[in-house]
C-alpha cells in the first residue's frame, strides 16, 4: 500500500483537486439557483440506487 501510493502520489493529489473544485462547483451552483430542490433529490437517488447496485 505505502509503495503505491508513493509511485501515485501525485495522481492522488490531482484528483483530490478534482474533487474539490466540483464541490466547489456544486455548491456555488445551489447558491446561485441552478440546481432545484427536486435535482437534489434525483441525483440522490440516482447515486443512491447506483451504490446500492454496485455493492451487488
Amino acid at each position: 500500500m505505502q509503495s503505491t501510493i508513493r509511485k501515485h502520489w501525485t495522481s492522488l493529489l490531482g484528483v483530490m483537486f478534482i474533487l474539490a473544485a466540483f464541490i466547489t462547483f456544486f455548491k456555488y451552483s445551489i447558491e446561485q439557483g441552478w440546481v432545484t430542490d427536486c435535482m437534489k433529490i434525483g441525483l440522490g437517488l440516482l447515486s443512491g440506487s447506483g451504490i446500492s447496485v454496485a455493492d451487488l
